[in-house]
């Protein structure tokens, strides 16, 4: 089986009923339900990359919901629909992400399962630390860390339609309200 094309773009407010689709059908637990996170807003707000990938104009199979802070990222939701080619998709997802994100360093937690850590190792991120009970009791989480200079350079398979300008445009007003807050102290 080839490679499939998948299509990464920033996810909008007309997206907000295929998140909670792709969420609720990712096959994993989730210790919160998605709708008891403010999502419309951070849709329509400027401080979280928010993408959607797509394998056609009507089947949504995936989002990533990232916060920069800095010059570095965190991931907060990363969700495949279980359907899906996960393996092609994630990757991008996560593809998009780092080149949204020149010159951060990327984190996420994960729960503690070969699997999972495997994939982002297979992507050049790196084991942090260990974040007991994290997911509950004896559920481990594992933070794994992508940072600049350990990126290897690999084939993007999807077409560039995220604008830079627009990712540059945010961190700037991030580190303003950073320096305001800063000053405010």
């Amino acid at each position: 089986m080839g490679e499939i094309n998948v299509n990464v773009r920033w996810a909008e407010l007309k997206d907000i009923h295929d998140l909670y689709q792709i969420h609720s059908n990712d096959g994993e637990k989730h210790q919160r339900p998605f709708d008891s996170y403010p999502v419309a807003n951070w849709l329509a707000g400027e401080h979280k990359i928010f993408l959607i990938a797509e394998l056609s104009k009507v089947e949504k199979v995936g989002f990533l919901i990232a916060r920069p802070i800095g010059k570095e990222a965190r991931i907060d939701f990363f969700s495949v629909i279980k359907d899906a080619n996960i393996k092609d998709v994630r990757e991008a997802l996560i593809d998009k992400a780092i080149e949204l994100l020149p010159n951060t360093k990327l984190s996420v937690y994960v729960p503690d399962k070969k699997g999972k850590i495997k994939f982002y190792e297979s992507l050049g991120f790196e084991i942090m630390e260990v974040a007991h009970n994290m997911y509950g009791e004896g559920r481990d989480g594992i933070n794994l860390v992508n940072q600049p200079n350990l990126r290897k350079e690999r084939e993007v398979l999807y077409p560039q339609t995220v604008v830079g300008e627009l990712l540059e445009e945010n961190l700037k007003k991030l580190e303003m309200l950073e320096k305001a807050k800063i000053e405010e102290d």
